[in-house]
């Protein structure tokens, strides 16, 4: 099995290229933890409508979780491991 090789672009080096690539994976992130964190609080209501304490537990992990992805870029900002 060949693989096939990939260049990257004469005018960009691999620290913006890895920027770039982080960006994207920042940008995918907020977006899934935004349906995440929406979904979470959905499954919230209705855990409460049906007095459902497993369920209301889950979907509050279900609801963490996606407000930890959409605060991910602050998150790691904050830390110093990314920068501004």
């Amino acid at each position: 099995m060949e693989v096939e090789s990939v260049t990257i672009s004469s005018g960009l080096d691999a620290e913006s290229a890895y920027g770039s690539i982080l960006g994207i994976i920042m940008g995918v992130a907020t977006w899934v933890g935004g349906a995440i964190l929406i979904w979470g609080l959905v499954m919230f209501g209705l855990a409460i409508k049906n007095d459902e304490p497993e369920s209301k537990q889950k979907a509050l992990m279900c609801t963490f979780g996606g407000l930890v992805l959409v605060c991910l870029r602050t998150i790691l900002q904050t830390a110093g491991i990314i920068g501004g």
